[in-house]
């Protein structure tokens, strides 16, 4: 079975689900793993968090056994299919007294006084393979600002696999590290909203959250699941102030993609202006066909946000690429990027305005503004609570070595 855990990169599907199951025994002990499968038979354990896969489909349960000997409970095996040999897949387990209120817990020992009820998260990442791509648009590319132009095509090559969230973060994904953070020494983190109009399931992605605010985020987040955190000031882990922190690509952390790592996710192969075919419609209306299927736009968002697997992904499963919130990237924005050839590109080395890129379209913007190489930007703005309404993140994480 090791094999199953490898290092092979494709394209990756994996929803959002969940697999509850319940003790009810008094103030006993009982120990609790994870284990994954590749056939739904034969098991081995694994601990939270992402996991590669070689595989076109894995199973993962939570096995609960009472430490004092007797019968094991296991929960039904929750099925992932892959689309090619493999993927990325990353599996919390969660702990209820009520299933309303729920925590995140680290498989061990457990003393049950009460009904416990457990349940799998899982989150989707998509393993990006390193390449080389086209960035930025032709001239004839509809949509393409004409006065200050900012899209010039050059070819990038990124030498990094990486991890990238399929969703947006979204409103309960970032209460829960958001939580975690401020129980833990961190500062200054945004309040953030539920989207625009979002409902109570939490699902809209979340808004209002400054650049600053979302690499502490992401300093949590690595820190909670016992990764190296990715962005430090003076050597010491960015957890609180304004300071402009540096960024150390090759840990193993949460982060921001770079402006080019996020536009060639975004493309997943395509040179069109959209992943999913050309734009044919700028603004409102008439609606853009392509875009309609793939992205919520000021067309048919309906003046909100949207909860984040609505349309239709790219051929890496990365939905919401175009349209509902833009996206923090890492890079500062100083104009257009030229024609030259580059390799794993930071961006400029500074902002005349003090701006950092911006990437993907909003809902409450034209069509023109979702392209796949549509470059926008915004100042970091270190209030709390800044009142960006149009802007979220998703986080990536550098491949290590080893995997």
């Amino acid at each position: 079975m090791k094999s199953f855990l490898s290092s092979k990169f494709a394209v990756v599907t994996v929803l959002s689900v969940f697999s509850f199951l319940s003790i009810g025994l008094q103030a006993s002990d009982w120990d609790v793993s994870l284990e994954l499968s590749s056939d739904g038979s034969s098991w081995v354990p694994v601990t939270p968090f992402l996991q590669s896969v070689s595989a076109t489909q894995a199973y993962v349960r939570a096995v609960i056994e009472p430490t004092a000997g007797g019968a094991s409970v296991s929960s039904n095996p929750i099925k992932f299919d892959f689309p090619a040999s493999g993927g990325a897949l990353e599996v919390n387990l969660e702990s209820s007294t009520d299933l309303s209120g729920w925590q995140a817990d680290t498989p061990g020992t457990f003393t049950i006084t009460d009904k416990q009820f457990f349940r799998l998260k899982t989150i989707g990442y998509s393993l990006i393979p390193a390449g080389t791509f086209t960035m930025g648009s032709p001239v004839t590319e509809l949509g393409r600002e004409p006065v200050v132009p900012n899209e010039t095509q050059h070819e990038v090559t990124l030498t990094r696999n990486f991890y990238m969230q399929q969703t947006e973060v979204t409103w309960d994904q970032w209460n829960e590290v958001r939580d975690w953070a401020l129980a833990n020494s961190y500062t200054g983190l945004s309040v953030g909203t539920n989207g625009v109009g979002g409902d109570a399931s939490g699902t809209h992605p979340v808004a209002e959250v400054d650049w600053f605010s979302v690499l502490k985020w992401l300093n949590a987040k690595s820190e909670r699941e016992g990764l190296t955190p990715c962005y430090t000031v003076g050597g010491v882990v960015f957890r609180t102030g304004s300071n402009i922190p540096i960024c150390n690509f090759n840990a193993d952390g949460y982060r921001l993609p770079t402006e080019a790592e996020w536009e060639y996710a975004c493309r997943a192969g395509t040179s069109t202006a959209f992943y999913n075919g050309e734009i044919s419609e700028t603004g409102s209306s008439p609606v853009d066909p392509n875009l309609d299927l793939i992205g919520w736009y000021n067309g048919n968002s309906s003046g909100t946000t949207q909860p984040v697997t609505g349309k239709v992904p790219n051929a890496w499963k990365l939905f919401d690429m175009s349209g509902n919130l833009f996206e923090w990237c890492w890079d500062w924005y100083d104009g257009d990027l030229g024609s030259g050839s580059v390799t794993d590109p930071l961006g400029a080395p500074s902002s005349t305005f003090n701006q950092r890129v911006m990437r993907g379209g909003s809902w409450n913007v034209g069509a023109e503004f979702s392209r796949s190489a549509m470059r926008f930007f915004n100042i970091p703005n270190p209030s709390p609570n800044p009142q960006y309404n149009y802007v979220g993140f998703r986080p990536v994480r550098t491949v290590p070595a080893e995997d």
